[in-house]
């Protein structure tokens, strides 16, 4: 304490991780920041605001709606906090929405003022936030050993989260996008509400800390390892380059023509191998390509130079008639490539349109030469959806298809690490 302030707080005991502060997005996910929110309760609720030394409290009849606007005095005393007067009560939040319509909220509610406009902060149970990443990360129809294994995973990746504590700044853990993990984008399901509870309070770990556990939605037949962001892959060696099949080989792609071979082949088999994201193509051209590059004159070249472990493109050059660029990581590769006119061929012959960043960076790229008006084509091969590292949602899918269980997935994934209770955690 300092002049009848508090300056600082030291934790003295390790904390019990039983809640997540995860802030809420607005509609599309677009922003941080809200101009108005709307907020009913399915039971009476309450709402608390003011100082710690005059704290007021108005009571909100179950149904009723309240909105909160920048301008709102209640805010002058700092947070304000909207929470059910009864246990289980459930929050809405009638300003926004997401994949499922009007989105419901478990736990409180807490609403800030700050310069660039209202953040909205939800603070719940973290099995309960669970139930709502599970699905909105994979579809509930999938197997139970699979929705198990993805439990665990996003267990453990909420639980370094909430160690990490990024968004001190705002008093939370997460965010509810892709960022972190998608949360409440969808309803809850009896099939994803059973594996989080029969998985219950499960992470897994390497050795006595808990694992990077990153998982991914489709490979393309191999993933890569935990250098595809430019870490040092040794610090995480269960993050494995491996075929995603019953074998889990690692195999020798750094080569255009060994991996052109490989992502151009449509009957390589692997636990994915089925889904439609597993193979796919893209057609562009150096007019499309010149929206994003620029610099080098008219297109004329295309090539991978450097491929990482699993054949996942490392760096791009672009050649032009005025000069050359190279583009390194994968992600920026997939960005500077895409493009939301271009047209996606996946396997099982259906097309879509949109893909401003390309699905992956497992690419194989073909000069197709160039027309009467010197536009030079390119055929990029392709496959799997993701950066490619740690688990395939759809490959663990297929592996439960297949009757592995969750631990067998978790294991094949995630090498040399098990399963164990968040208790045991340090």
């Amino acid at each position: 304490m300092a002049g009848g302030e508090i300056c600082a707080a030291l934790t003295t005991e390790k904390p019990e991780i039983d809640n997540i502060r995860v802030l809420v997005m607005t509609t599309n996910f677009k922003s941080l920041f809200h101009s108005e929110l709307t907020l009913s309760c399915d039971s009476m609720a309450v709402l608390e605001y003011g100082d710690e030394k005059e704290k007021k409290s108005q009571s909100v009849a179950a149904g009723e709606t309240i909105t909160i606007r920048a301008d709102d005095d209640r805010l002058n005393g700092g947070r304000m906090v909207f929470k059910s007067a009864n246990e289980g009560g459930m929050i809405t939040v009638e300003s926004i929405e997401r994949g499922q319509g009007t989105p419901v909220y478990p736990g409180h509610m807490e609403i800030t003022r700050e310069e660039e406009g209202l953040l909205l902060l939800n603070e719940a149970d973290l099995e309960e936030y669970l139930k709502r990443v599970v699905p909105s990360e994979m579809p509930q129809s999938y197997e139970l050993e699979a929705l198990k294994a993805q439990a665990i995973c996003a267990r453990t990746y909420a639980w370094r989260q909430i160690q990490g504590n990024a968004y001190s700044k705002y008093g939370a853990h997460v965010d509810d996008i892709t960022n972190y993990q998608v949360y409440n984008n969808t309803d809850t399901y009896d099939s994803t509400d059973s594996a989080v509870n029969e998985t219950f309070g499960q992470m897994l770990a390497y050795g006595d800390a808990p694992a990077e556990v990153f998982y991914y939605s489709t490979s393309c037949g191999h993933g890569t390892d935990g250098s595809v962001w430019g870490a040092d892959a040794s610090q995480t060696p269960y993050l494995r380059a491996m075929s995603i099949d019953d074998k889990g080989k690692t195999l020798d792609l750094s080569s255009n023509e060994a991996f052109g071979e490989f992502i151009k082949n449509m009957d390589t088999e692997a636990y994915d191998s089925e889904f439609t994201m597993f193979r796919w193509n893209v057609k562009t051209t150096s007019r499309i390509l010149d929206e994003k590059i620029g610099g080098v004159g008219r297109i004329t070249g295309l090539t991978i130079t450097e491929r990482g472990p699993g054949g996942i493109a490392r760096a791009l050059k672009v050649v032009g008639t005025e000069g050359s660029k190279t583009f390194v990581g994968q992600s920026k590769i997939r960005s500077i490539l895409g493009n939301v006119a271009l047209t996606l061929n996946r396997k099982d012959g259906s097309t879509s349109t949109g893909w401003d960043t390309l699905p992956s960076g497992f690419i194989y790229i073909e000069n197709e030469g160039a027309d009467e008006e010197q536009v030079t084509s390119f055929t990029i091969y392709g496959g799997g959806y993701g950066h490619g590292v740690g688990m395939s949602q759809n490959g663990a899918q297929g592996m439960a298809r297949a009757q592995k269980s969750c631990a067998e997935i978790l294991r094949f994934f995630y090498s040399g690490c098990e399963i164990v209770d968040i208790s045991d955690m340090s």
